[in-house]
């Protein structure tokens, strides 16, 4: 009992070291003071709104977003949390539903010309949908989209959940060496999963995103703020009202100072750590649990340490998980989709003929990037559309290289099954995450404040404070 214990206390303070070893390596340049932390707490907890004084020159929330502030959607466990699958992303991408579609045919180029005739959509690749609009026709297009059938292609739909960000500053930390040695240990081994480093244009390692396609977390955090709440910032145009005609020119909303501090903010938060059993015979419940994830094969993906991070339970690597997992598009991405000959978007199909078979770079429908696991008993809903409810709903959907451990799960004994439950139990969020109210917890449900001028807006605002300067809230 003495020996399985310690195993854990071990665990632990591997943990811990990890922590302390990656804290230098977060991508901020320079250590960031208390101050630009604050800062960047602030506006990671602020909720936007349309012409906001607060956004300089820009024009605040939109013209389309899918929630007010970063912290309406991950709130799960503390600021900085998963979110629950009301905030999920959705993304359509068109399919060609027959014909000849070999890059460079006449037909090719037909149905690229459909989509954008029949959509409005402007590229055959994936497209966010967003929730919000600022535009008056936004809810009555956004219906429109959705609902139409399309001649010659379908826009076909797929999910993403809101990620955790406890330990993001760790795991922007791992060398891109670190994931491609694992990549050749796994390629190495005979009959086991073989997962594969997402690629970006430029060559840098995929470590963010559900598909692997964002290499750093400062690159996670600006396109976040463009993506998801509309704003314009340094590197990162904010998404475009695809109901309201073309894009137009936009000044920033947020500047790159403020963008380096909402980084600093998320590098700050904790890092999730072992919850050990106080009880001897549910610890020992819980290290055989941890057994058996090894002898099942869970941990060939979810590798526990990967580079110098201790407990992190994800070797960061693309892996097929199966058909039935598939998901079009990939979210955000500045690398480039594996074509695929039944389903590949027609951003694909419509090239040239000099490279039939692109080098794959990022990844195909039916792969994902392995999620951490540090965090997961209070990150549910769990997979990339959040609807697996709960951890054994997330395990039986596992297919493709993990058809193997799923079927070893299903075939263990009920009580090998609920050791396995206990060590889950041991990967919580991190009890010193910053706790929220109910109503920031609900905030992304609720649509934003219809736009006003902005000289309207400003008489809603504070005043400013001359003794401690601008209240940001």
């Amino acid at each position: 009992m003495r020996e399985k214990g310690s195993a854990f206390v071990l665990l632990a303070a591997g943990l811990t070291a990890g922590a302390f070893l990656g804290a230098a390596e977060t991508g901020v340049a320079g250590e960031p003071s208390r101050a630009e932390v604050a800062l960047g707490r602030t506006l990671f907890q602020r909720e936007f709104r349309p012409n906001d004084v607060r956004c300089h020159n820009g024009d605040g929330l939109g013209p389309v977003s899918n929630s007010v502030s970063c912290v309406a959607c991950h709130n799960l466990g503390g600021s900085g949390g998963a979110g629950s699958n009301r905030n999920n992303v959705l993304l359509v991408t068109p399919l060609s539903l027959g014909g000849d579609c070999t890059p460079g045919s006449s037909q090719a180029a037909l149905l690229t010309e459909k989509i954008r005739l029949q959509s409005g959509l402007p590229t055959p690749g994936s497209t966010v949908v967003h929730k919000f609009g600022t535009s008056p026709g936004f809810s009555e297009w956004r219906k429109w989209l959705l609902g139409k059938t399309y001649d010659g292609f379908e826009l076909a739909q797929s999910e993403r959940n809101t990620p955790p960000l406890f330990g993001a500053g760790l795991i922007d930390s791992i060398p891109d060496a670190a994931l491609e040695t694992e990549a050749r240990k796994q390629a190495a081994k005979s009959q086991t999963p073989h997962g594969r480093v997402a690629r970006l244009k430029d060559g840098r390692a995929g470590k963010f995103g559900w598909k692997g396609q964002m290499a750093s977390l400062n690159d996670f955090v600006r396109t976040a703020c463009s993506a998801e709440l509309g704003l314009e910032v340094p590197g990162h145009h904010q998404s475009v009202d695809l109901s309201d005609g073309p894009a137009k020119p936009a000044e920033l909303d947020l500047t790159d100072a403020e963008c380096r501090a909402l980084v600093a903010y998320v590098v700050s938060l904790p890092v999730p750590s072992l919850k050990l059993p106080r009880r001897s015979s549910e610890l020992n419940s819980a290290f055989d649990g941890g057994a058996l994830f090894k002898t099942i094969g869970c941990a060939h993906c979810h590798v526990p340490t990967l580079g110098e991070v201790s407990g992190l339970y994800s070797d960061l690597l693309l892996h097929d998980m199966g058909a039935a997992n598939a998901g079009s598009g990939s979210y955000n991405s500045p690398g480039s989709e594996t074509p695929e000959p039944s389903t590949a978007p027609l951003d694909v199909i419509a090239g040239t003929t000099e490279e039939p078979k692109p080098k794959p770079l990022g990844a195909t429908s039916r792969e994902w990037r392995t999620p951490p696991l540090w965090g997961l008993l209070t990150s549910s809903p769990y997979m990339h559309d959040g609807k697996a409810r709960t951890i054994e709903a997330a395990i039986v959907r596992h297919g493709g290289e993990a058809e193997k451990s799923r079927g070893q799960y299903l075939g263990l004994t009920g009580a090998q099954k609920q050791n396995l439950r206990k060590f889950f139990g041991t990967l919580a969020a991190p009890s010193t995450a910053e706790r929220l109210p109910a109503a920031v917890i609900h905030s992304s449900e609720k649509a934003p404040e219809p736009a006003r001028p902005k000289h309207q807006e400003h008489r809603r605002m504070r005043p400013l404070n001359m003794a401690g300067g601008c209240n940001f809230m």
